[in-house]
């Protein structure tokens, strides 16, 4: 997203699919884009951008939901893009050990020149 290359545990994902357009949820909190419903189940669809105070436009139409499975809830977020799964020794990621100013950060990495931003999932949204 905006130029930003970001990780999640695969552990966390339960679906990556296809942009679709989602139910807006009146009063709702400006990150949240909608819900969806997922084979039965309601899930509220957040937008990257928002959630990471990122500039841009978010390219929804052929950006990626990634459908996440939280011990405090389950939801989706929009991305623009999923590119590969990655298996990464924990020597390599450097976990932050100074307060950041987005607690949603656990750490970095470095991958083929690109340097990738680990999230906590967990902590981000909670219904």
């Amino acid at each position: 997203m905006a130029q930003e290359w970001y990780l999640v545990d695969v552990g966390d994902v339960l679906e990556i699919f296809t942009y679709r357009e989602t139910v807006p949820v009146p009063g709702s909190a400006h990150e949240i884009l909608g819900i969806l419903n997922i084979r039965g189940r309601i899930v509220p669809i957040l937008s990257g951008y928002s959630l990471f105070n990122l500039s841009g436009i978010e390219e929804r139409v052929d950006g990626k939901i990634i459908i996440l499975e939280t011990k405090k809830a389950d939801f989706g977020i929009v991305v623009d893009d999923v590119s590969e799964i990655l298996e990464l020794d924990e020597n390599v990621i450097e976990f932050s050990t100074e307060s950041i100013k987005n607690q949603n950060i656990t750490g970095t990495a470095s991958h083929e020149d690109q340097t990738l931003i680990l999230v906590n999932f967990s902590s981000i949204y909670t219904r």
